[in-house]
């Protein structure tokens, strides 16, 4: 994807053919993380639905310590994942799929006050929702239309849990939006392969917007800045380019390949070899 610094490795799974499954599992690697999970789903007729569920939870380890200082090397931290797929294959031809993935974690710190290890602030807070809709057409044996939507909102928190008293003794929390990305991507590709060949041909358009702001504490003092000059502002960016690859392999499986992107259609052309 256009986003991608250093390259992205995309593994698709095959759909299960059994009518139905429900699988757990139960992972202990401590104190790296103790992660139950479970697989669960159905197969009827051109519906296949697949639910993934997986939660981790870590009292994090310190490599470095020292008597009367609380700095750990891996945080206390918990998070989960629920993971939604949904296809229906009306036909040979028409594939459609649903994906829908919510993603939650925070992250505890403690220190000590008055002689007390007590929670430390502020806790880091994320909220990750995914969302894609994804039609394929197969327009003969080796040839291939594709067209996805996505949307995904990602949210920063931080958590003050004695956001109004310096006695850290007092639970007393607030919670506030530290930081929010907005994307949404349209992606449409054409392939085709020969005995000797493939060929790829796409057109993608994304718009996304970041948003950034300071946090206060209850009597005006700023407690973190924004990272925008500690300005509350939303940077928005969108793209629409066309992308090619080909893929040529030569006697004695000799291969060569080359691809080329445009980018900045709506704006000034960049040429990416």
């Amino acid at each position: 994807g256009s986003g991608a610094i250093g390259g992205v490795v995309n593994v698709i799974t095959k759909k299960r053919q059994n009518p139905y499954w429900f699988d757990s599992g139960f992972k202990y690697d401590n104190p790296i993380g103790i992660t139950p999970s479970i697989n669960a789903g159905f197969n009827k007729g051109i519906f296949n639905y697949n639910l993934n569920f997986q939660y981790t939870e870590s009292n994090g380890y310190d490599l470095t310590p020292n008597e009367g200082e609380y700095n750990m090397t891996l945080d206390q931290n918990k998070s989960n994942i629920f993971n939604h797929i949904l296809s229906v294959s009306p036909s040979d031809k028409h594939d459609y799929q649903f994906v829908y993935k919510d993603y939650s974690s925070n992250i505890s710190r403690y220190d000590y006050f008055g002689g007390s290890l007590v929670l430390g602030a502020p806790f880091n807070k994320y909220d990750d929702k995914y969302s894609k809709i994804k039609y394929g057409y197969k327009i003969s044996s080796n040839q291939n239309f594709k067209i996805s939507y996505l949307k995904e909102e990602y949210l920063k928190y931080s958590y003050y849990p004695y956001y109004y008293s310096d006695n850290q003794h007092i639970f007393d929390p607030e919670e506030f939006l530290n930081g929010s990305l907005d994307r949404e991507e349209l992606n449409m590709q054409y392939n085709k392969e020969g005995t000797k060949y493939e060929r790829l041909i796409g057109l993608e358009s994304y718009k996304e917007g970041y948003s950034s702001f300071n946090i206060y504490d209850s009597g005006g003092i700023m407690l973190q800045e924004s990272i925008f000059e500690a300005e509350d502002l939303t940077k928005n960016d969108d793209n629409l380019s066309l992308y090619f690859y080909e893929e040529r392999n030569f006697q004695n499986n000799r291969i060569l390949s080359a691809g080329l992107r445009i980018q900045n259609l709506n704006e000034e052309n960049i040429l990416l070899p």
